[in-house]
């Protein structure tokens, strides 16, 4: 038989190992991997010639700004930063206006955006305050939490009973502390995960956003059936950079000091998987005496953490776990997050050891301005694969506007 498509003499990266084979792509799947020459006849055959592939990211934290925000992001701006970022999934956050938290609102969302995707998706609702009694009946991906000002603890204990089985993420920041003092310290997400440790006590499934110290990781530690992300930011900024970048790293949390930046770091094998909280407002937002807090980050997603990889200081094959499958495990994406038989055919392919500067004004996010702006990267993605079909090659978008389906 034939197949779609061969990619031959790769390098593929999994949490585990790296392995030399060829890839059979059919149907949108993985169809075989191959050490050997033999491999089926395709349609199209691509020598890669020892290149790296990794499994396609998967960004379970993106504000896409659609519907309700989008002179700054939409979501066919928001999924193409995506692919150029190598990201193929993300999970959106529901904070658009209306609020995604009620089926309605779900409708009105999905109706807006499913013609626009270029890569594949996931839709968050919120639980609130206000409609928490009847969260159970609002068919949504996951939930979202916002401790800082949206819920308080009883009606998130709630709400983990009554979405038992279902992945609430929640926003760990204490809103009393934010109330009372300045710029988010970090004892409100301290304050925060003590306190959802002691909600959880039906360990029901929960899942951290964006950690930003190893206080945080071992306070987490306690909290049964739990999962943590970190946000690509904490990773790579701090308030050293707040003199040169000011509000341009403005974000909710906050960048920690270099110490605690330099811990997380240290820590990522206690850390499920890597977002981006990719949250982007336009220049003239951010130049406000007052500004917003969120940066955009989706399409530096792999890129960041391939110059790590080529630079030595990040393992190729934590870069999949954290990228890709820790995401796929939390969030049950079954068909997501290994190169393996059977799984979706999202794949990444990265050049060979070569520079590139990034440009603000190259980026696909519809804000059009980066803080990594002029920050020279090692590495690049080549190709990006979603479900078998090419859509990002070199530095065009090959694919199709609308081709990204919906998870649920």
């Amino acid at each position: 038989m034939n197949v779609d498509l061969v990619l031959k003499n790769c390098k593929i990266v999994t949490s585990k190992e790296i392995i030399e084979a060829n890839i059979a792509v059919d149907n949108g799947k993985i169809f075989e991997i191959k050490k050997t020459a033999h491999t089926p006849k395709a349609e199209e055959t691509i020598d890669l010639k020892g290149k790296i592939v990794l499994p396609g990211a998967i960004d379970p934290h993106v504000h896409f700004r659609d519907p309700g925000k989008t002179h700054k992001e939409d979501f066919y701006t928001g999924t193409l930063s995506a692919a150029f970022g190598g990201v193929t999934t993300v999970l959106d956050m529901p904070n658009n206006n209306p609020d995604i938290d009620s089926n309605a609102a779900l409708e009105l969302k999905r109706k807006e955006i499913k013609k626009k995707a270029v890569v594949d998706y996931g839709l968050y609702a919120e639980v609130h305050d206000k409609n928490v009694e009847k969260i159970d009946k609002v068919n949504a991906f996951a939930y979202k939490a916002y401790l800082d000002e949206k819920i308080s603890y009883e009606n998130l204990q709630i709400a983990l009973n009554k979405l038992k089985g279902k992945i609430i993420a929640v926003h760990p920041e204490d809103r009393k502390t934010v109330e009372k003092k300045e710029g988010r310290p970090l004892e409100a997400e301290l304050k925060a995960i003590e306190n959802i440790v002691k909600c959880n006590f039906n360990r029901n499934k929960i899942h951290f956003s964006h950690c930003t110290t190893k206080k945080s990781l071992d306070l987490i530690r306690n909290c049964q059936n739990s999962t943590v992300e970190v946000n690509i930011p904490h990773l790579f900024f701090d308030t050293n950079y707040k003199e040169e970048l000011g509000y341009f790293i403005k974000m909710k949390p906050p960048v920690r000091t270099r110490e605690e930046r330099e811990e997380l770091w240290k820590n990522l094998d206690r850390v499920d998987c890597l977002s981006t909280d990719h949250a982007p407002h336009t220049l003239e937002e951010k130049e406000l005496e007052n500004p917003p807090n969120g940066i955009p980050s989706i399409e530096l997603f792999l890129p960041l953490l391939i110059d790590y990889a080529y630079r030595g200081k990040l393992e190729w094959i934590e870069i999949a776990r954290l990228s890709s499958e820790g995401a796929a495990k939390t969030f049950g994406l079954e068909n997501k997050g290994l190169i393996e038989k059977g799984k979706d055919a999202d794949l990444v392919v990265v050049s060979k050891d070569e520079w590139k500067k990034v440009k603000a004004e190259e980026l696909h996010s519809k804000c059009g301005w980066s803080p990594y702006n002029n920050w020279e990267l090692r590495g690049k993605i080549e190709k990006v694969f979603l479900r078998g079909n090419l859509i990002v090659e070199i530095d065009e978008f090959v694919g199709k506007k609308g081709a990204g389906k919906e998870l649920f």
